[in-house]
């Protein structure tokens, strides 16, 4: 009855009827994992996709010199894993950066459940859609932009995706610390260490602890353009 009334929560739930909601959850597992739970490995033949009810998670992939790099970070109300709903191997690795409670379901019963229920199928097909367009801006970023720039954008895009209110300023609510920033935009640790002294000297941001404040999103965005 809890899981049901926090999928009622979700915005993304809401055109889902509430039959099945149930039939998902009657044929679901509810999963708690701690901080640096790994879900899956890239190229694991894994049928299983997870929902996220609470906590972070992000996807990650190997590149060939054997470092980590950092995709996505995945949160509250997003689907992990639905690519393997075509029953190829994972894509990406996933592991939990929190505390986090989840639910999953095996691609053929969530297959099913989409037949029966077109606005679950949108649903899927929609977060699909966000992974396809998230993955073509950070191709784009790739290409176009230098590290600095690389580092400005993420930024920017945290404070848009996960950014908490705080006396006026925007408080990245995620658990980041400059590794993390570094394994996402592709950069030696150092090198974020430097841009981002270099913002906050300017007033841009805030580091506080491991948490960044941005002060001013519109200077950060000069960066970008």
């Amino acid at each position: 009855m809890m899981i049901l009334k926090q999928l009622n929560k979700f915005e993304s739930w809401k055109d889902i009827s509430q039959k099945t909601k149930e039939k998902f959850l009657k044929y679901s597992t509810y999963m708690e994992n701690t901080k640096g739970t790994v879900l899956y490995l890239e190229s694991e033949l894994n049928p299983l996709i997870y929902l996220i009810l609470s906590g972070y998670i992000v996807l990650s992939k190997i590149s060939p010199e054997g470092k980590e790099k950092y995709l996505y970070y995945l949160s509250d109300g997003d689907f992990v894993n639905q690519c393997s709903i075509d029953g190829k191997v994972t894509t990406t690795s996933a592991k939990t950066i929190s505390d986090t409670c989840l639910i999953s379901i095996d691609k053929d019963i969530l297959l099913k459940l989409m037949q029966e229920d077109f606005n679950l199928n949108f649903l899927v097909l929609t977060s699909l859609a966000h992974l396809t367009r998230r993955s073509q801006r950070q191709i784009l970023n790739l290409g176009i932009y230098n590290t600095s720039q690389r580092i400005a954008s993420r930024l920017w895009k945290l404070s848009r995706d996960y950014g908490k209110e705080v006396n006026d300023y925007i408080l990245i609510d995620a658990p980041m610390n400059q590794t993390d920033l570094s394994n996402m935009v592709g950069a030696s640790r150092e090198t974020v260490n430097r841009f981002l002294k270099e913002l906050e000297s300017k007033g841009i941001i805030f580091l506080k602890g491991h948490r960044i404040i941005i002060i001013d999103r519109d200077k950060l965005l000069d960066y970008i353009n």
